[in-house]
């Protein structure tokens, strides 16, 4: 009886994570990321590490995620210094697009 209930919760979890696979990859090529080996990745994930972590890269820099968490960020100075933590950003990283 266990074997057959763990056959099915096996059987719908797989399905599941292939389900989620595709619309990852779905929703990568709508944010124009084109890379043939990350489309190409198998819906089992027994594969594809590397694409995996040059897409989130790809993600990180393409949506600013880091600067938009950034300035949502309070900061230990007063408000009086605020102007110095974006001339600090500003240096580092350059102007956001």
């Amino acid at each position: 009886m266990e074997k057959i209930e763990y056959r099915k919760i096996s059987r719908i979890l797989s399905a599941v994570t292939e389900e989620l696979v595709v619309y990852v990859k779905r929703e990568f090529h709508r944010l124009c990321y084109r890379s043939a080996d990350f489309a190409h990745l198998p819906v089992d994930m027994s594969d594809g590490s590397r694409e995996l972590l040059l897409a989130f890269a790809w993600l990180l820099h393409s949506e600013q995620i880091v600067y938009k968490f950034s300035m949502n960020c309070t900061t230990l100075f007063d408000d009086d210094t605020s102007s110095l933590y974006d001339v600090c950003w500003l240096q580092l990283f350059g102007r956001p697009r």
